[in-house]
């Protein structure tokens, strides 16, 4: 039996930059050690990332953590992207709750438990 760990990258748009995968394949157990490229642009089909087919699991998942190093973070820097959800955190903060039909709805309330 063969185990494969798939480490995608953490970001969406990200690719993989480069990928030791010769090394990885001469470590002891591994088996198969590819990298997956795609042009996918929605979330229904295999995102960019390495994969690592192993003797176990253990070792698929150790290989694959070290080759996930290699992953490109994306083509935005980050403080745009946090910049634009602390404004939208800010905008949503003053505008009033939002009470849910199933919230106002009232809770039955108990009998008082009797004493004996």
């Amino acid at each position: 039996m063969l185990w494969a760990v798939y480490e995608k990258c953490p970001v969406f748009g990200g690719k993989v930059v480069s990928a030791n995968l010769d090394e990885i394949k001469a470590m002891p157990g591994v088996r198969y050690a590819f990298t997956v490229d795609s042009d996918a642009k929605d979330l229904l089909g295999l995102m960019p990332g390495v994969a690592i087919v192993a003797d176990s699991w253990w070792q698929a998942r150790t290989r694959a953590h070290e080759a996930a190093g290699h992953l490109e973070r994306g083509a935005r820097p980050r403080s745009r992207a946090a910049s634009r959800f602390a404004a939208r955190a800010a905008e949503l903060s003053t505008q009033p709750p939002v009470v849910h039909a199933a919230r106002r709805r009232r809770r039955r309330r108990r009998a008082p438990a009797r004493r004996i």
